[in-house]
């Protein structure tokens, strides 16, 4: 009976020295979101497709600069979010969007990304945007404005493959939603 117990003590105890310094530090990688297209935009309801973003960079970067990065710090994307605020005094917003996004990243490497949405088309007919529609009023009850503005916030969300979860920085698009009939 004593011997049983020696052995697992004896490997719980060595257990720690076996550990590197990369499991037990932080994630060494940062995931960055590079956007060079303009912040605030206006969005034709009409046009009946849900609000992309055309194109951005993702990062993956090293934290420390000098560090040569190996496979385990690749990241591997797996979702991003989507929260819609009101920007205009309104209150009712478009529901939070959460999506699947499934990209690898090399470490101190990028990826271009297009035509990414923002929300589902469904939610073009929900509550707050339904309302700028010609048949239900074509105006805001909240504002009584013919337009909606909302503040888009935008996150991305992934582990490196040695399985530390990470997210990018939030970044944010400025929506001015109206409705004029195509053609016009």
């Amino acid at each position: 009976m004593r011997k049983l117990l020696l052995i697992p003590l004896f490997g719980v105890l060595f257990l720690p020295a076996s550990c590197t310094d990369r499991e037990k530090t932080p994630c060494d990688v940062i995931l960055e979101v590079e956007w060079t297209g303009t912040t605030q935009i206006y969005f034709n309801i009409a046009v009946g497709q849900p609000p992309t973003i055309t194109t951005f960079n993702l990062y993956n970067k090293m934290k420390n600069p000098n560090a040569s990065g190996g496979t385990l710090d690749d990241v591997a994307t797996t979702q991003y979010r989507v929260k819609w605020t009101r920007s205009d005094g309104g209150t009712v917003a478009p529901q939070e969007f959460d999506q699947a996004m499934t990209l690898r990243i090399p470490a101190g490497a990028s990826t271009t990304v297009s035509d990414l949405p923002l929300m589902l088309w469904s939610q073009m007919a929900e509550l707050p945007l339904i309302n700028l529609l010609p048949e239900n009023g074509g105006l805001d009850p909240e504002t009584g404005k013919n337009k909606i503005v909302c503040t888009a916030e935008v996150q991305f969300f992934g582990h490196t493959m040695n399985g530390c979860d990470l997210s990018s920085e939030k970044f944010y698009l400025y929506y001015t939603f109206y409705y004029t009939p195509l053609g016009r």
